[in-house]
């Protein structure tokens, strides 16, 4: 019986909860506007703005087939300011076949006493290239 309540509370405690199911304006720019092909790259990008509604943009990941890498977040980019951007490349078939998933969390928020207090939510986007038809 302890074992479980045990389990529980490690539950509760790291449970991170899904909130909102409002979309989140992110875009995807094929930066020079070029069609993929089977040997021909392009270069896309997730355009996600770094603050939305309370929320602020966490992380990015790749996903293709059963593989996952997070992806660098770039901020400095003049044509996309109070943005992060997040850059791939890929033939068609890549494109076809991986997808983006797009991470923001609440942001933390001073309680009347001064103490920084973070909400267990996440708000998790994904993101299709387009070409996954």
């Amino acid at each position: 019986m302890i074992k479980y309540c045990l389990l529980l509370t490690f539950f509760f405690c790291s449970s991170v909860f899904g909130c909102g199911d409002d979309k989140i304006p992110i875009s995807v720019v094929n930066s020079y506007d070029k069609i993929p092909t089977d040997d021909k790259r392009v270069e896309m990008l997730i355009v996600a703005p770094l603050e939305f509604e309370g929320f602020e943009l966490n992380s990015a990941e790749l996903f293709v087939g059963e593989s996952m890498t997070v992806m660098h977040k770039f901020t400095d980019f003049d044509e996309y300011p109070s943005s992060g951007v997040y850059i791939v490349v890929g033939t068609l078939p890549f494109l076809k076949n991986s997808y983006a998933s797009v991470t923001y969390v609440n942001k933390a928020v001073a309680d009347g006493n001064g103490n920084v207090v973070f909400s267990p939510c996440l708000h998790n986007q994904r993101v299709d290239w387009g070409y996954n038809k």
